[in-house]
């Protein structure tokens, strides 16, 4: 038996011939023992398969079922943000986090500096003047023995003062 006759029977069987071609295949299995064997084993392969196919019974109908699925996923899409819906707090939260968190690093900052608790400073800077400058600012020191050196630059503007101190004198507080 060809491959060409077991496929017509298979198209016999499912009901897929032309008039003209049943005929043929219904000759063929009078005929022909071993294509009559074949023919039964396929009736038999295909009862099985679907007697033994289980079959799942939906509550619903199928277009109520696939109704209520696809309704789930749109729900579960994100929504296009339009101009009208927009969501500052999205956009201006970092901000306000990194402005909070500057806050609280200038206060801790604030609280840590024993100078800021003191009255009486080591070091205070008058506005008088014994120099010929005028501008310039007259630096005193609250520790005996100790002396200072005073470097300006009057490119930059800067003025840069350096104090020592007699080594059995107390030693200077610097923040």
């Amino acid at each position: 038996m060809t491959t060409e006759q077991q496929l017509k029977l298979q198209a016999y069987l499912d009901g897929e011939l032309p008039e003209r071609e049943t005929r043929k295949v219904e000759l063929l299995l009078q005929d022909d023992v071993e294509a009559a064997k074949l023919f039964a084993e396929l009736k038999n392969t295909r009862q099985a398969l679907a007697e033994n196919e289980p079959q799942i019974k939906f509550p619903e109908s199928r277009e109520f079922y696939w109704s209520k699925i696809a309704q789930r996923i749109q729900k579960l899409e994100p929504e296009e943000v339009s101009e009208t819906n927009f969501n500052w707090r999205r956009l201006l939260w970092p901000i306000s986090l990194t402005a909070g968190a500057i806050a609280v690093c200038f206060l801790a900052v604030i609280l840590q500096n024993p100078a800021a608790n003191k009255s009486d400073a080591i070091a205070s800077i008058s506005p008088t003047s014994i120099s010929t400058d005028v501008d310039a600012p007259v630096v005193e020191s609250a520790q005996a023995d100790s002396e200072a050196m005073t470097y300006e630059d009057k490119s930059d503007g800067t003025t840069l003062v350096w104090f020592s101190a007699d080594e059995n004198s107390a030693p200077i507080k610097t923040f």
